[in-house]
């Protein structure tokens, strides 16, 4: 990278800034994770907050309000075995905002 924070062209927000935590829950044997990211309001002098529809994802005004995105993954031990190298592995589909993607987590 250039050293300056990286803009989308499908998310107005800034990633500088960002606030998030990660929730995890395990039951049996699943793993639920919810990644919650708290995004600041665009700056006001952003060409985006300009225009005369400027763009803002979901209900707010640009400039004034952030965002927030969620990303989910539910994973579950799918087959079971007596290699340590493979304890505690399980996998499943993350939810992204791009469909969903396989993943495998060691716990």
């Amino acid at each position: 990278g250039d050293g300056e924070p990286y803009t989308s062209v499908g998310w107005p927000y800034r990633y500088s800034g960002t606030k998030s935590f990660i929730t995890g829950n395990i039951a049996g044997s699943a793993y639920r994770q919810r990644n919650v990211f708290l995004y600041p309001p665009q700056s006001e002098s952003n060409e985006m907050c300009k225009q005369d529809n400027p763009e803002v994802v979901g209900e707010g005004e640009c400039g004034k309000n952030g965002n927030s995105l969620v990303f989910s993954a539910d994973q579950a031990a799918t087959s079971c075995s007596d290699n340590p190298a493979l304890a505690g592995n399980i996998d499943g589909p993350f939810q992204s905002q791009f469909g969903p993607l396989y993943t495998t987590t060691e716990l």
